[in-house]
């Protein structure tokens, strides 16, 4: 059974459940936060500019187009759920890789405050 923050349905559409942290210093995902995959974001959490950034940011992770990324649930709480379409094998490999994962397939026993090792964090100013 697939973790339930990481979910591709049978259309080849890829539904990540995320938990944001507006405000930080730099935006970069940090690992897991009970079910759902941790993400900080430097903008904060004013007139959308958060959700903003979220998607900007997933769509440049995942080498997406921008249109590609859904806000699908969550647009004022901390908690949301991302759709995106298009994804490739390498990009799925990448976000299980900073989740700390080995597949997105596999379900792992993690505690709500694992955090993925930091060579695995991804920064969006390292692109």
């Amino acid at each position: 059974m697939p973790p339930d923050w990481c979910r591709v349905a049978s259309d080849g559409v890829l539904s990540l459940l995320v938990h944001v942290q507006p405000g930080a210093r730099a935006t970069s995902v940090v690992g897991l936060h009970g079910d759902a995959l941790k993400i900080r974001l430097a903008a904060p959490p004013v007139d959308g500019k958060a959700n903003a950034c979220l998607l900007e940011f997933v769509a440049q992770w995942l080498q997406v187009p921008r249109a590609s990324v859904e806000l699908a649930a969550g647009a004022g709480s901390r908690r949301k759920l991302l759709r995106v379409a298009g994804v490739s094998p390498e990009a799925l490999a990448r976000l299980r890789a900073a989740a700390g994962l080995r597949g997105c397939e596999e379900t792992v026993a993690r505690s709500p405050e694992h955090k993925a090792p930091r060579s695995a964090r991804r920064d969006i100013s390292d692109r």
